[in-house]
């Protein structure tokens, strides 16, 4: 089920989707960054079944990461977080169905996508790619080794896409769904495949 309240109406939302295989203190860092930056009333995570695009041999139970997404927002108290999986009711995982069945069944709402700069590099391979670069306004927030003029090169494989490396452009622009917003500044070390790799070793 998603998150609803009769008070989020117009509320302006940042979605933050993927395995979270397991959710981590980069995640927090990320939607701390984001939630600072483009002054959102509430961050969803979406964990998702399994992306088509990753082996499914080491991804634990969706059950298992929704717990440990919750645990980890409730352990640092960010209310403002929300953990929920509505792709479990579709038959297939892909972003750009699930942001399609979002807009439509809540209107009201403003949502910015949220990624991490190294999923960027990614979204080219992405099932219709292109629509989902026309759905909604996207904020890219740098995570390590994934720095912005290192991501400049993706212009020509993101038709439509405008690069804008001032975030301030959100206040003005949400409502154009071929923006990319750039949002520079600290980056998190902590990975999901750092962490598993970890935990298989220990």
């Amino acid at each position: 089920m998603i998150p609803h309240s009769s008070n989020m109406r117009k509320k302006r939302i940042g979605l933050l989707m993927g395995s979270f295989n397991p959710a981590h203190q980069g995640h927090i860092h990320l939607s701390n960054r984001a939630q600072k930056k483009l002054h959102l009333q509430q961050i969803w995570w979406l964990v998702t079944p399994h992306n088509p695009l990753k082996n499914k041999d080491d991804l634990q139970p969706l059950a298992d990461r929704i717990n440990m997404a919750k645990n980890i927002t409730q352990h640092i108290q960010m209310p403002d977080i929300k953990v929920t999986a509505p792709e479990q009711i579709f038959a297939k995982n892909y972003t750009a169905h699930s942001l399609a069945w979002l807009i439509k069944a809540l209107p009201a709402y403003q949502f910015i996508l949220l990624m991490g700069s190294d999923n960027l590099c990614q979204l080219p391979r992405w099932h219709r790619a292109d629509k989902i670069i026309k759905q909604l306004p996207i904020a890219i927030i740098r995570r390590q080794d994934y720095h912005y003029p290192a991501l400049l090169r993706f212009r020509g494989k993101l038709q439509g896409l405008k690069h804008q490396r001032n975030y301030s452009i959100v206040s003005k622009s949400c409502q154009d769904a071929t923006k990319l917003i750039y949002i520079d500044g600290t980056t998190h070390h902590a990975s999901a495949t750092k962490i598993r790799s970890h935990q298989q070793h220990s």
